[in-house]
């Protein structure tokens, strides 16, 4: 099939383009850099020096390629270094959306090509919740109103009415955020140069691994950003500590917190923080009391010599103990060697290739905990029939994870939580029965 591409080496292009000639298609690329001509050449396309606002140009270059198929993936993203001005931001990507649309429209008219396909967009999420979780081509996009982001929403709108419009078969999907190399650089560039993080900045909090799904965020990078800043950085180990190994000083972390009942299998009701010595002065506790501080003798008090003095004098010495036990447990095992277990259980990838299951992990670097949903069966219900198996699993829930919610509506899910004590059989069975309650 003849296929005409724009957009050809943008963040989604760049892949694009080698799938469709690894498929058997004939492509011709169109891109707006000179430079990149020799790269299009490379994948085995057709390249084709492109402005999408010309139209006489673009009505040529279409007729002159004959194309069954047009992809209009022509976006102006790859300078965008600031969402303070969505409108200022995005003004020649809306120009794109807009006549560069009609452009093409008239062009695939010019040339007889019956099929157009469309880059369309669904923002982060839709803005405003309604009806089910999981949205649909069917549901409007429910745009918040935004004074500075109102050409954005009516370039996209005029992308989804005028393609099936102006096509014989006029396709529009629409596109969530994507996230890696080329799609999200500019945000970690963002905080890089201190756009996002600067000398107002105090204290920058991250979990390293949150409890509904099985990402592991970028925690050493964001530590170079708090230094950079000169801000304090607190990481939640919650999910992390007893998974794999944490290293406080790769980190560069001033504060970590975790609870003993996740991963390190300590008793319910412990948990711990660790402070950075060089942090200890910027903090003040938030109560004095006969654990954390002692009588100065006068009318005054001093606090208690290091992270102690953020402890309180109740605690159940049992669990404290318990919690060492614990600890002591996983630095026997090491911590290498049960991250490295947990991972060649590859029980993500299992999950991810049973028809009608789908794996809601995000982000390049996972962990152990793998997130799934089965198509018709309600994550509560697999839960239990798991259960009743033998098999134990939880589930995510949405009032613990607002954000993540609202941007994908994807909560509840199963969430599987494999440990060192697990073994590949105990996978197999598992991934029987998920398939069996899939079918």
């Amino acid at each position: 099939m003849r296929i005409f591409v724009t957009g050809a080496t943008g963040a989604l292009g760049r892949h694009l383009v080698p799938g469709l000639i690894a498929a058997g298609h004939e492509v011709t690329a169109a891109t707006r850099t000179p430079g990149k001509v020799a790269q299009l050449r490379e994948a085995g396309a057709e390249p084709v020096i492109l402005d999408g606002l010309d139209r006489k140009a673009v009505i040529a270059a279409v007729r002159a390629a004959a194309p069954e198929v047009i992809v209009h993936q022509m976006t102006a993203l790859a300078g965008l270094r600031s969402l303070r001005h969505p409108d200022k931001a995005f003004a020649a990507t809306n120009e794109l959306r807009t006549r560069g649309t009609d452009n093409l429209l008239a062009a695939a008219a010019a040339a007889g090509s019956g099929r157009v396909i469309a880059q369309g967009y669904a923002g982060a999420a839709p803005d405003q919740l309604s009806g089910g979780g999981l949205k649909t081509e069917e549901d409007p996009p429910d745009w918040r109103p935004i004074r500075s982001a109102v050409h954005g929403p009516a370039a996209i709108r005029q992308v989804e009415e005028a393609v099936p419009a102006g096509a014989p078969e006029g396709i529009v999907l629409r596109y969530g955020n994507f996230y890696g190399p080329g799609a999200s650089d500019f945000l970690l560039d963002m905080l890089r140069k201190r756009r996002l993080a600067d000398q107002r900045t105090r204290l920058i909090g991250v979990s390293h691994v949150p409890t509904s799904g099985g990402l592991v965020q970028p925690a050493a990078e964001i530590g170079r950003i708090a230094r950079g800043c000169g801000a304090l950085y607190l990481l939640d180990a919650t999910q992390s500590a007893g998974q794999f190994p944490v290293d406080v000083d790769a980190i560069g972390c001033d504060l970590l917190t975790g609870t003993g009942r996740k991963f390190l299998r300590g008793p319910r009701g412990t948990g711990f923080l660790w402070v950075r010595a060089a942090a200890l002065d910027r903090l003040d506790p938030f109560v004095a009391e006969i654990g954390s501080a002692g009588w100065d003798g006068h009318h005054g008090f001093t606090w208690a010599p290091g992270a102690q003095r953020f402890a309180t004098w109740e605690h159940s010495y049992a669990s404290v103990l318990g919690l060492g036990a614990a600890v002591r447990q996983a630095l026997d095992l090491g911590l290498e060697a049960i991250g490295q277990h947990a991972e060649a259980l590859v029980l993500r990838g299992q999950l991810a290739g049973l028809p009608g299951v789908t794996v809601h992990d995000l982000c390049q670097v996972r962990c152990a905990i793998v997130t799934a949903k089965i198509d018709h069966l309600a994550a509560p219900q697999a839960a239990q029939a798991l259960a009743r198996a033998g098999v134990n699993v939880s589930t995510t829930v949405p009032e613990h994870n607002p954000l993540d919610t609202q941007d994908h509506g994807v909560h509840p899910l199963i969430r599987f939580s494999p440990h060192y004590y697990n073994t590949d059989d105990e996978i197999d069975r598992t991934i029987e029965l998920v398939a069996a309650l899939a079918r």
